[in-house]
């Protein structure tokens, strides 16, 4: 396959040319290489040469919009792309650079079957090819955004092209983090996400970093009352997890005129001096049930607080950033009064601390038992996964009023601790299954969501198939999961895919159910040996080994065990050490053992009160 230029600029032909690159060397590959002649070019970039097929796309203003959601129109334009195949020859025709890269790498996929699994280039796998789409292709939603690490042993330029093939099309960094990248640093990561097309967000839970304890300790009066006493940190209640009580930091007055103004001015600085940054994320201090309580403030609820930053920072900035909230904690509670108009706002429903037993969406359920009790302490965890649902009807109004645009900030669901000690679905890593991932995101796109954050590690242990099916999903809401699937495993493990696929599946309800998977894993075991590619079947084998280990923690934890638990987890915390060099690509290992850490803390805690606490649910 040969590729001519016909207006891109330097750096995006260059990660074509890697893309082909790489599927050209790729020993998995089983087929040989297409001889097709590809013509790529930008609509908005003009120069079109006088042969260019005719086609549907629109071609995007050289401008964004300021209005948020009209830019968001205007993204989808240039991600655009429609593949024309002209005999021998196929172009790649683009709203812009993003729909060049996206329409190029769709390409290969098709001609090649390539799937972009892993980081490196030895961890692609190889399904068979497709039918070219006809037609305009776009995107389910425009913004597409990925927070969290790559696995361990990946450069940041390795994980932003794993991102930019799979069709991520952002990072989140914070701004404390961005301040502390060395120059070097921050070069390599500029270069990085020009080259795969992709947008910079900044600021984040980054709050002490705007607001330094330097100021607040020089304006006491800055900082949150609570009992009546302007203080640093005090005593916070979790309602639902009461051995998490703790003296914790309290959030800054924010209705106070001169610390919004200290705020904004810090941020506007920062995005002065990094012009890449294309959308700034304001998020309280982390946490929950740790909010000022001065009259000021309690007469505002905290998403009220964070808004009215935003209108003060949007009057220090270029019309055309747009201002990222999020809606978790304190800050789910549906404002009482009419919020003013800005169109330039994205707000995140951020459904955490899910155990994903049901679609959030569906209806039915027990009354909404979150964000309904401010100020008095909140709950953080939903009592059932539809109290999200709820909640983002209850919104919906509110952003429809105010010219804001929904997004969604989804927690991944592997490796988040359920802190009410109902479950410990998450830990096993096979969660939640791709049918819910695309149910979910279709119902997202289908009532007007339009940006998307996904925070999670990178983990693709045991195998791709549930990270890149978020991926999917956020691409191409309407593909069938099923196909997906069918398609992801014959690719990784050839003609025992299904079976791969079923083994798992089992597993899943297994451990769904809280029954002992030992039957289905060993069921998946006798499969193991005759995976062609060694490497796959040592990552499927370590992670047998690892949900055995973790499932007799469970099990005794389950049956009110505490001592035996502990003894248990102390083993998976040994285990996974002697995963690591087979799964430095694949994992963010990291964080994998710092859930092992907390575990135990969490099980001596329990050990030590005599008990689980008296609000266990």
């Amino acid at each position: 396959m040969k590729i001519d230029n016909h207006n891109l600029d330097n750096a995006l032909f260059t990660a074509l040319k890697e893309d082909l690159r790489s599927v050209e060397k790729s020993r998995a590959r089983r087929r040989s290489m297409p001889g097709n002649y590809v013509y790529v070019l930008a609509l908005d970039r003009g120069g079109y040469p006088s042969d260019l097929p005719k086609h549907d796309l629109k071609i995007p203003a050289v401008e964004p919009p300021t209005n948020f959601s009209e830019r968001c129109d205007w993204e989808i334009q240039r991600q655009s792309f429609q593949i024309i195949r002209d005999g021998q020859a196929i172009w790649v025709i683009a709203g812009s650079r993003e729909g060049a890269l996206y329409g190029f790498d769709e390409l290969l996929e098709c001609l090649t079957g390539v799937i972009w699994a892993g980081v490196r280039d030895d961890q692609l796998v190889f399904a068979a090819p497709r039918k070219l789409p006809t037609g305009v292709q776009a995107p389910s939603f425009p913004y597409r955004f990925r927070d969290g690490s790559g696995p361990d042993g990946a450069t940041e330029s390795d994980y932003n092209t794993w991102l930019s093939r799979n069709r991520y099309n952002g990072r989140v960094i914070t701004g404390k983090a961005w301040n502390d990248f060395s120059p070097q640093r921050r070069a390599a990561f500029l270069n990085s996400v020009r080259t795969r097309a992709m947008h910079l967000v900044c600021g984040s839970h980054a709050m002490d970093f705007y607001l330094p304890e330097s100021e607040l300790e020089a304006h006491p009066e800055w900082r949150g009352m609570r009992d009546g006493k302007r203080m640093a940190r005090a005593r916070v209640t979790f309602p639902e997890s009461s051995h998490l009580d703790a003296d914790l930091p309290i959030q800054p007055c924010y209705t106070n005129p001169e610390v919004i103004h200290t705020i904004t001015t810090n941020m506007a600085a920062q995005i002065r001096q990094t012009p890449d940054i294309e959308i700034f994320s304001i998020r309280p201090l982390d946490g929950v049930n740790n909010w000022c309580q001065c009259p000021s403030c309690l007469g505002q609820t905290p998403y009220e607080q964070m808004y009215n930053i935003a209108l003060a920072l949007a009057k220090r900035t270029a019309p055309t950033l747009p201002i990222e909230l999020i809606a978790y904690g304190n800050t789910l509670t549906v404002p009482g009064e009419e919020l003013p108009v800005s169109n330039r706002i994205v707000t995140m429903l951020c459904p955490c601390q899910r155990p994903y037993e049901r679609r959030f969406y569906e209806l039915g359920g027990p009354r909404l038992g979150m964000s309904t009790a401010y100020p008095e302490p909140d709950r953080l965890n939903p009592v059932d996964d539809r109290d999200y649902g709820k909640l983002f009807r209850a919104w919906a109004p509110v952003w429809k009023a105010s010219e804001t645009v929904p997004g969604i900030c989804e927690y991944g669901g592997i490796l988040w601790h359920d802190e009410t000690f109902r479950t410990e679905r998450q830990r096993f890593l096979y969660h939640p299954p791709a049918e819910l991932r695309f149910d979910e995101v279709k119902w997202y796109r289908d009532h007007g969501v339009r940006y998307f954050s996904h925070e999670t590690e990178f983990m693709n242990w045991p195998d791709a198939s549930l990270q890149l099916a978020m991926a999917r999903s956020l691409w191409n809401a309407d593909e069938e999961p099923e196909a997906y699937l069918d398609r992801y495993y014959g690719a990784a493990c050839g003609s025992l895919g299904r079976a791969v696929r079923l083994a798992l599946e089992r597993i899943e309800k297994s451990l769904t159910a809280r029954e002992d998977p030992a039957s289905a894993l060993a069921r998946l075991e006798r499969i193991l040996p005759w995976l062609p590619d060694s490497a796959t079947r040592a990552r499927y084998q370590s992670w047998v080994g690892y949900v055995r280990l973790a499932w007799k923690e469970y099990e005794a934890f389950l049956d009110g065990r505490y001592e035996e638990a502990l003894e248990h987890e102390k083993t998976v915390a040994a285990y996974l050490p002697e995963c690591l060099v087979e799964l430095l690509d694949n994992v963010n290992m990291q964080w994998v053992m710092s859930y092992s850490e907390t575990r135990q803390a969490r099980l001596r805690q329990i050990i030590s009160d005599g008990g689980l606490p008296g609000s266990r649910e």
